[in-house]
């Protein structure tokens, strides 16, 4: 059995300040005093990480710098299990089908990209039509969509 890796000098586990922030909702008010860990223009984040709130950006990066003090050692291992999950995922697997209304969406995944961008809808089946009268096809929808649907 082996033993724990014990760290010399691992740092201290930052603490996020509370700032409470009320907001109702149906009637319910409700305090929550991390709210402000999330940005506002979050959809710009997403697109421009450099646009991010510096406090919340300077709680991230003690947040990784105190997971990196922790965890740091375990790097080789890490890169080793994900190329042995990626090793084990099929090139034309997806994810499970979501049913909504009429469809049901999936998302292909590639080894080269993770996911795709484009999700594909398939038709569902309902008890009343059979398998055998209803014949899957496929078309292009927009310019990033793949719709598919039963004729």
């Amino acid at each position: 059995m082996t033993q724990p890796i014990k760290r010399q000098n691992p740092l201290p586990a930052p603490t996020a300040p509370r700032r409470p922030h009320s907001f109702t909702r149906h009637g319910i008010t409700v305090v929550d005093d991390y709210a402000w860990l999330k940005d506002e223009k979050w959809q710009d984040v997403l697109r421009d990480p450099a646009v991010l709130d510096g406090d919340i950006r300077n709680y991230l990066e003690a947040e990784n710098a105190y997971t990196e003090s922790l965890l740091g050692h375990t790097a080789p291992l890490q890169k080793k299990l994900v190329t042995e999950m990626r090793a084990r995922i099929k090139e034309d697997d997806s994810s499970v089908p979501a049913p909504d209304g009429p469809y049901a969406y999936r998302a292909p995944i590639s080894r080269a990209r993770n996911i795709l961008p484009f999700g594909c809808a398939t038709g569902l089946i309902t008890p009343t039509s059979t398998i055998w009268s209803r014949k899957p096809t496929a078309r292009w929808c927009g310019a990033r969509t793949l719709k598919a649907s039963f004729m």
